[in-house]
């Protein structure tokens, strides 16, 4: 039922989508099998991020990571949150510093979302004073 529901998802049909993810979710979860079962709410959240239902798909993802926070389901629900904010990259900063110097610091370095995902000390290193200046002045 899960490959019915991504593929009425890719062919645009969301309602029907729904219809197979619910009803994957549900057969699962009445065998007790409580990863699989967040696996498939987690795939779930990734098709209403897709579609831009970015409060759905972050009900759907809480809902599978409340289930069982295994290492898929975080990385499908870190995903389907990615997709919710439109993010297609997220270059690692401590190896991609030098590919994007900015005139200031970017938007995006004060959103709690991508700064939990650094490195640690690479926040304080892209926000402190003396990084701006040494990345255009790095040849």
């Amino acid at each position: 039922m899960t490959m019915r529901s991504d593929v009425e998802s890719y062919y645009g049909r969301l309602g029907k989508a729904r219809e197979f993810s619910q009803r994957a979710a549900e057969s699962v979860r009445k065998n007790g099998a409580k990863e699989t079962t967040a696996l498939w709410q987690a795939y779930a959240a990734l098709h209403e991020a897709e579609f831009g239902n970015a409060v759905e798909a972050s009900r759907q993802a809480e809902a599978a990571l409340s289930l069982t926070p295994g290492r898929d389901v975080r990385v499908l629900a870190a995903i389907a949150e990615m997709k919710k904010h439109h993010v297609a990259y997220i270059p690692t900063l401590s190896l991609d510093d030098f590919a994007f110097p900015y005139g200031d610091s970017p938007k995006w370095v004060g959103d709690p979302f991508f700064s939990a995902a650094l490195d640690p000390g690479v926040l304080e290193m892209i926000t402190s004073p003396e990084y701006l200046p040494n990345i255009w002045n790095w040849r």
